[in-house]
């Protein structure tokens, strides 16, 4: 994030946002970055990346929470299993 807080406070930027990957890095890092940050917290940055989180809330009859409120759907994802993270 150095390097980019740098060409943020260099070029002079009053706002940044990105993608989903970079949301969640400059709603974490929003307080040192020296231009407003057109995100949501950190909190719900992560709820809306959580797409696995999304799809047990939906699997188990729950509310998808946002997703649900603003009419969007959920994805359908799969948790990997545990032996994939592994090495031999």
């Amino acid at each position: 994030m150095d390097g980019f807080q740098r060409a943020v406070a260099e070029e002079g930027y009053d706002v940044v946002f990105g993608g989903e990957d970079w949301m969640a890095a400059l709603s974490a890092y929003r307080d040192e970055t020296p231009a407003t940050v057109a995100h949501p917290s950190p909190e719900v940055a992560a709820e809306a990346v959580d797409k696995v989180g999304l799809a047990a809330a939906r699997g188990q009859g729950r509310s998808a929470g946002a997703a649900d409120r603003t009419g969007h759907d959920s994805p359908n994802c799969v948790p990997t299993p545990p032996r994939c993270y592994t090495s031999t």
